[in-house]
């Protein structure tokens, strides 16, 4: 690989932050300035000097750009193959490798938003709080946040000081427990189950001698327990490049905390600063605006984005009335556009703050029958049908999944109703065991009649022959086909969602495309694929595996 090359079309900037040699280094990058461009290059260049490509962990916020930087890398290196994913991927394939050292089966099921709101409701209604007093996505919200801050519930409990603060420390500590029972995590737990990894002294030395080259993207956006991951991480080696910008700092809401890239020379002294500031993507008025705006922001670092392209059109701003008033003014400007000025229409775009302004501004589009496209509704794996797939999926790998397999126990219909579920929660907490194992005892004793005894019965042989199925390592596609024939998935929702069944038979259509390609991937990369990272034995305990 030619060094010369990666550097050939690089801005002074650019190749002071890519030739950095070992240790930390904090590369402040305005919008627009080449950031993803400097974070693979530098990967490609620290292989070009000869350091392992295994030994690189390149850390993103989004799937998407995980994707496409690791792409670049392959490009840019003719086929080395380094770590690039986000926090949570990098957590979950780090914990499945290391499970049993914090307590958890390697198979754990990993819960989304709307499957971790169903376990809350119970949380709360368990412990004694109606969710409707404050809402399960409220106190979810909560709970999310005291694990980011790597708090306990105990630590929860003790400084409650409100009935809401008591009422989360509760459900939090009833909804660990039910995520416990369950083989289960969340989001959050990801992250904070790899932070207990890195703790262990054993597991610690192993990550950190394998990774001792880091790069974090988008570093203004971290949270606390994502911050104390990388520190653990890079405390040996030291060699941590952040890349980011507090002016594009705004996921405080979500628990971002600013000061962990406005800190970082406190947490690296030894640490060199690069400031990208020639922007290639905006006219010189639209920096001059936003430069002459974020000045006035107090917690930032010092820097002027500039351009060596056009000064182009001077912004303009209006104020309007209000909704009504501000829809027409835009449906008129877009129609201008259009036909006066012959814009294609795929290259106009309204942006809006949040959901609700989109009434407006689609009945004024109406009005004039201006043909629109609204992006970002539901999301694919929210879907009702991909979440019912999903859920079975979860079931056939994981049996103590109880979120999940309460979501498509009687999906389709097939006679457990509310009476059948309640009876098997009761046996599930008498017995200590998992609802799926509940089922299989009240199958077994013959305590069912009627419709409800077929459709255990038929429950069971669909998990257990799909088990079996993928215990002889079947394609992700054909396990979902064959549980779409045998379930009559399709038929089910022709019958049950009548005015959008072609809709929802396309996104299976599509799911099925992604497992698909998921296969595909896999082959290609081999049984080794998930992780090459050496493991030490498992702690033990009295002589026995934990």
């Amino acid at each position: 690989m030619d060094a010369r090359r990666l550097l050939s079309d690089l801005t002074p900037a650019q190749r002071d932050a890519v030739t950095h040699g070992r240790g930390p280094l904090l590369v402040l990058a305005g919008a627009g300035s080449g950031k993803t461009r400097v974070i693979t290059r530098r990967v490609a260049y620290l292989i070009s000097q000869g350091i392992d490509p295994r030994s690189i962990l390149a850390i993103t916020f989004t799937n998407k750009a995980a994707g496409e930087m690791a792409e670049r890398i392959e490009v840019l290196t003719s086929g080395a193959r380094v770590w690039v994913s986000t926090f949570h991927s990098f957590c979950a394939r780090t914990l499945r490798r290391y499970a049993r050292w914090v307590g958890i089966d390697p198979r754990f099921s990993i819960l989304d938003q709307s499957d971790s709101l169903v376990a809350v409701r119970e949380a709360l209604q368990e412990t004694g709080t109606d969710p409707k007093l404050y809402g399960a996505p409220k106190v979810l919200a909560a709970i999310a946040a005291e694990k980011d801050r790597l708090r306990t519930p105990e630590q929860t409990q003790a400084d409650a000081c409100s009935q809401f603060e008591a009422s989360v420390a509760r459900a939090y500590a009833y909804y660990q427990d039910l995520l416990a029972q369950s083989d289960a995590v969340d989001f959050s737990d990801l992250l904070v189950k790899t932070v207990e990894l890195l703790r262990i002294e054993e597991v610690g030395a192993v990550l950190r001698d394998r990774f001792r080259y880091l790069l974090i993207d988008e570093y203004q956006d971290t949270n606390h327990v994502q911050y104390e991951l990388v520190r653990l991480l890079g405390q040996e080696h030291r060699n941590v490049c952040a890349t980011g910008d507090p002016d594009q700092s705004i996921y405080g809401w979500r628990g971002a905390d600013i000061a962990n890239i406005l800190r970082f020379e406190q947490d690296y002294p030894e640490a060199r600063v690069v400031k990208l500031e020639e922007n290639f993507r905006s006219t010189g008025h639209i920096l001059a605006a936003a430069n002459g705006l974020i000045r006035h922001n107090t917690e930032r670092r010092e820097k002027e984005l500039r351009t060596a392209g056009p000064e182009g059109e001077p912004l303009r701003y209006r104020i309007h009335h209000d909704d009504h008033d501000e829809a027409r003014y835009v449906a008129r400007a877009v129609v201008e556009r259009v036909v006066g000025d012959g814009v294609p229409r795929s290259e106009v775009a309204v942006f809006y703050r949040t959901g609700a302004c989109s009434r407006a501004l689609e009945t004024a589009f109406q009005e004039r029958g201006i043909p629109y496209r609204v992006v970002g509704s539901l999301a694919f794996y929210q879907r009702r049908e991909i979440k019912d797939v999903l859920c079975y999926l979860r079931v056939i790998h994981n049996p103590r999944d109880d979120v999940a397999l309460q979501r498509v126990i009687n999906v389709p219909p097939r006679g457990i109703g509310k009476q059948t579920l309640g009876r098997l929660r009761a046996r599930a907490r008498r017995e200590s065991c998992s609802l799926y194992e509940a089922c299989r005892l009240l199958a077994a004793e013959g305590a069912l009649k009627g419709r409800s005894r077929e459709g255990m019965r038929s429950l069971l042989d669909l998990v257990e022959g799909l088990q079996a199925l993928a215990a002889q390592e079947t394609a992700v596609e054909e396990l979902i086909r064959r549980l779409l024939e045998e379930t009559r998935y399709r038929e089910y929702l022709v019958r049950t969602f009548p005015r959008d069944e072609e809709d929802r038979l396309l996104n299976l259509a599509s799911l099925l495309a992604g497992a698909r390609d998921f296969d595909r991937r896999f082959a290609l990369r081999g049984p080794d694929a998930r992780t090459t990272s050496p493991a030490p034995p498992p702690p033990r305990t009295n002589g026995e595996d934990t």
